[in-house]
């Protein structure tokens, strides 16, 4: 019955394409599909090297605050605005989203994000501690693994902690989403000038701006593409292979 009742629930929460975004990636998602929104809108235009320019003020019945926000920006902006600088300018405008998404139980609140962060470390360091009991068992001379396993396991631990933000019916929803709206995704990736704005927007919103990559829109798709930062301490990972041959 419990069961019965929490699926009921789960089915019957609608989203808004910010508010799916913000649920599937938190705010720069949400931003990077309301910039699909406004493109498909011709209020906003992606350059060949992936900057934004604005093509037409912003009419009087843009009311959503983040369309506000990333209109406000790219309009006062001295010159064509990056995806990196709009998604900062834009960033308080997301707070509200985050706010109703922990109130629908969909995201973790603070004590939940830091409860989980030190069961994540203290499972980490002990897996850690143990793999170097265990060398040390065998003989091995295990000062020369402690650097290049921390430059691995510490990455690896901040990587698990950043990404947790859903709960597990937020895990449930952004699924029954995912699940519900293929036939949207199909059209975002082959046709998406058929698409309104709102189901664009709802697209990347739901599967990324990976879905504009390759089709019409591939220049939109790229440029919203999230920017990975190059982990300094996987240069040094190199010296993990003379873990496995400390002795």
């Amino acid at each position: 019955m419990v069961k019965g009742r929490a699926g009921d629930l789960l089915s019957s929460v609608e989203l808004s394409p910010a508010e799916a975004a913000y649920l599937a990636d938190r705010g720069p998602r949400a931003i990077g599909a309301t910039l699909a929104g406004l493109a498909h809108m011709g209020l906003i235009e992606f350059r060949e090297d992936g900057k934004v320019v604005p093509v037409k003020p912003a009419p009087a019945r843009l009311t959503d605050p983040i369309q506000r926000s990333v209109m406000d920006f790219v309009s006062t902006s001295k010159g064509p605005s990056s995806v990196e600088d709009i998604e900062k300018g834009a960033e308080p405008a997301t707070e509200d989203l985050r706010q109703r998404l922990q109130a629908l139980g969909l995201l973790l609140d603070e004590t939940a994000l830091w409860l989980g962060g030190v069961a994540i470390a203290g499972a980490s360091l002990s897996a850690f501690v143990a793999l170097l009991l265990l060398l040390a068992a065998n003989g091995h001379d295990i000062s020369k693994c402690v650097l290049p396993g921390l430059s691995i396991a510490v990455p690896v631990t901040v990587l698990l902690v950043s990404r947790r933000h859903r709960t597990r019916h937020g895990n449930a929803v952004l699924k029954r989403l995912q699940d519900e709206h293929v036939a949207l995704k199909e059209s975002a990736e082959h046709a998406p000038m058929l698409l309104t704005p709102t189901d664009l927007a709802q697209a990347v919103a739901i599967y990324g701006p990976a879905v504009l990559e390759g089709g019409p829109l591939d220049d939109v798709g790229r440029a919203l593409k999230p920017k990975r930062n190059g982990c300094g301490a996987c240069g040094g990972c190199g010296g993990c292979g003379g873990c496995g041959g400390c002795a």
